[in-house]
């Protein structure tokens, strides 16, 4: 976790991008501490934004019988970026919010990101990824099962 941006990094592997691959992600975060303060931004996957509203929800109990009814926290905000590709080239950048207000969720980009102009975004997710190490065996190494 980088603590002054509190960019979160962390994996699951899986072969396919599906519903469980995504929840167990959400469930690492979800473990992490405190989720009365999340702002989760995903790309155009509808999956995330559902698996989101699913895994933060907590129990309210109003002192009847039987489970108590499961309730989403306040302060968890869910915003996405989609991008519409045309001849592989983006043309155009969608930034919704999907969970929480508008101006709630620019607040909070706005106190982790220090920037006036902080946008819904998760193009630095991908520039975090350049600065980390590789693996090894990833570059010029075959994969066993599938031969040189």
């Amino acid at each position: 976790m980088e603590v002054r941006s509190r960019l979160w990094l962390g994996g699951v592997v899986s072969e396919s991008r599906d519903r469980g691959l995504i929840r167990c992600v959400l469930m690492r975060v979800r473990e992490c501490g405190s989720v009365s303060k999340v702002l989760v931004v995903t790309d155009g996957l509808a999956s995330y934004a559902k698996q989101v509203l699913h895994v933060f929800r907590e129990p309210l109990h109003t002192g009847k019988r039987g489970r108590p009814k499961l309730v989403l926290s306040e302060g968890v905000m869910v915003a996405r970026v989609k991008k519409r590709y045309e001849l592989r080239r983006v043309v155009e950048i969608i930034r919704e919010v999907v969970r929480g207000s508008e101006g709630a969720v620019h607040s909070r980009l706005q106190q982790t990101q220090r920037s006036a102009q902080a946008l819904i975004n998760t193009a630095y997710i991908r520039e975090a990824q350049r600065h980390l190490p590789l693996p090894a065996g990833t570059i010029g190494t075959p994969h066993p099962r599938r031969g040189a």
